[in-house]
């Protein structure tokens, strides 16, 4: 008898497993820089996101993607949005890669702020080269998985990315989402519903195996006589 082979789960990167791998590298083992600081470092990252996309303004993380907020256009619907919405979008070099897009695409260029090292490295007690390379290093491991189509899922506090459903997608948390007066997600519409009839009377079933093609011959030469 033949055992069935069964495959261990996929190890699935996270935040605290990211920033432990960048801890435990070269660099930082050399400065004295822990695990719990680089995961300080990306945290400070997303409160400072956070309040700039509150500011309906944007955030570009280098080699990975940007946070932005603006005038939209919702791909649900094909009309533009009314409010401002917040987006995503991974750097051009992911387009080879499985990804969902989002339901918002920005109309027209956004304002970008740049990354307030200095703040960021006052707060986890680092320098402000320190922090920048850190950041860089997370951003480089995030982008390596997602090129290699390896599982990760990366809180934001706000947002979530992840590839575990088998695309790359950033989802705004709804709470978040609430504060731009964006509802939850509507369901696509029920095209069936539209176009075909259905029913108990069964409409389009009768018109189609009511008639034949000799039948319509026959009744347009009735009515050609008439």
């Amino acid at each position: 008898m033949v055992k069935a082979t069964v495959r261990a789960p996929a190890f699935v990167a996270t935040l605290t497993t990211l920033t432990d791998e960048v801890g435990e590298g070269l660099y930082c083992h050399r400065m004295g820089i822990s695990s719990g600081q680089c995961r300080a470092a990306f945290l400070g990252l997303c409160d400072f996101i956070f309040n700039v996309l509150k500011k309906n303004k944007g955030v570009s993380l280098p080699g990975l993607g940007s946070f932005a907020v603006g005038q939209c256009v919702d791909s649900l619907t094909g009309a533009t949005a009314t409010k401002r919405a917040p987006v995503f979008s991974l750097n051009e070099k992911f387009n080879g890669i499985s990804q969902n897009k989002g339901r918002y695409f920005l109309k027209a260029p956004a304002t970008y702020v740049r990354v307030n090292s200095l703040s960021l490295a006052a707060k986890c007690k680092m320098h402000k080269t320190a922090v920048t390379y850190v950041l860089k290093e997370i951003f480089d491991v995030i982008a390596t998985r997602l090129k290699e189509d390896k599982p990760i899922d990366v809180d934001f506090t706000f947002a979530r990315l992840s590839n575990v459903s088998g695309r790359a997608e950033l989802t705004f948390n709804q709470s978040f989402l609430n504060d731009f007066g964006i509802s939850a997600e509507e369901q696509p519409p029920n095209t069936r519903g539209r176009f075909l009839v259905s029913g108990a009377d069964r409409q389009l079933t009768k018109k189609i195996t009511g008639t034949t093609p000799d039948a319509e011959s026959a009744a347009a030469a009735a009515a050609a006589a008439s």
